[in-house]
């Protein structure tokens, strides 16, 4: 329960601060500037969806460390026990 409260304790004085720096947002003067432009308001540019590569399994798989067929060999991690994966492409 103790380590609850002081939790709590820490979330209030953290609230407390970033409740003190948006009242010292309000007090800047910002007659003048121009508000800025956010995603909202920008038109996403397009471009053609056109194929202009094709995925060669050999020059994809030439730079990998290790491979058999074809199919990366990524190593053995903490996460996953035993022997080396295979990750077909």
């Amino acid at each position: 329960m103790a380590g609850a409260l002081g939790n709590l304790r820490n979330l209030q004085q953290e609230f407390n601060r970033i409740s003190r720096l948006s009242g010292q947002l309000k007090e800047v003067d910002v007659t003048g500037i121009a508000p800025m432009q956010g995603s909202a308001t920008v038109t996403m540019m397009m471009r053609p969806d056109v194929v202009t590569a094709r995925d060669d399994v050999e020059e994809i798989l030439s730079n990998a460390p290790e491979r058999i067929g074809d199919f990366f060999v990524v190593p053995k991690t903490p996460i996953s026990p035993g022997s080396a994966r295979m990750i077909k492409y």
